[in-house]
C-alpha cells in the first residue's frame, strides 16, 4: 500500500475538522454526528475515524487547534511595544475571525425551502400568480365574472 505525505494527512486532518466546525455551528454538537462530519467533508468513513476515533477527539483537537492560536496570537502580541496598538491589532483579528466565522454560519444556514416541505413550490406557485396579467378585472385564472 503506498505511504502518503505527512502534509497530506495534515491537509485531510483539516478537512475533517473544517467539516466538524461547520456541522456543529449549523445542528449543534449533540445533534451532529459522525456520520454528518464525514458526509460534510465528502470523505469515507475509514477516512474519518483514521484521524479520529470519535467526535469527542475531534472536539479535542478543535480545542488544542484553538489554543495554539491563542498562544501564537499572545506570542505575537508580547513582541509590541506599545500597548495601545498590541491591543488595536487584537481588536482587528478578532473581529476578522468573528467575521469569518459568521460568513461560514450564514453559508451553512438552510434556506427556508431546503427546511420546509412544499415551500419552493408554494413560492413558484405565488410568484406565478402575481407576474399574470388580469385581464379586465378577471379572477386569478383569467375568467371574468359578473358581480
Amino acid at each position: 500500500m503506498p505511504r502518503v505525505s505527512d502534509e497530506y494527512m495534515a491537509r485531510r486532518r483539516g478537512e475533517i475538522l473544517e467539516a466538524a466546525t461547520a456541522c456543529f455551528a449549523r445542528e449543534g454538537f449533540h445533534a451532529t454526528s459522525m456520520r454528518d462530519i464525514y458526509r460534510e467533508c465528502g470523505l469515507s468513513a475509514g477516512a474519518v475515524y483514521n484521524h479520529f476515533a470519535s467526535k469527542q477527539e475531534i472536539v479535542r483537537a478543535l480545542g488544542e487547534e484553538r489554543l495554539r492560536d491563542a498562544q501564537r496570537q499572545r506570542e505575537a502580541l508580547k513582541l509590541i511595544e506599545d500597548p495601545v496598538e498590541a491591543l488595536r491589532l487584537l481588536a482587528a483579528g478578532t473581529r476578522e475571525r468573528l467575521v469569518r466565522e459568521e460568513d461560514r454560519r450564514r453559508a451553512d444556514r438552510p434556506r427556508a425551502e431546503d427546511r420546509t416541505p412544499g415551500f419552493a413550490r408554494r413560492r413558484r406557485r405565488a410568484s406565478a400568480c402575481s407576474d399574470r396579467r388580469l385581464p379586465g378585472g378577471g379572477g386569478a385564472d383569467g375568467d371574468r365574472r359578473s358581480a
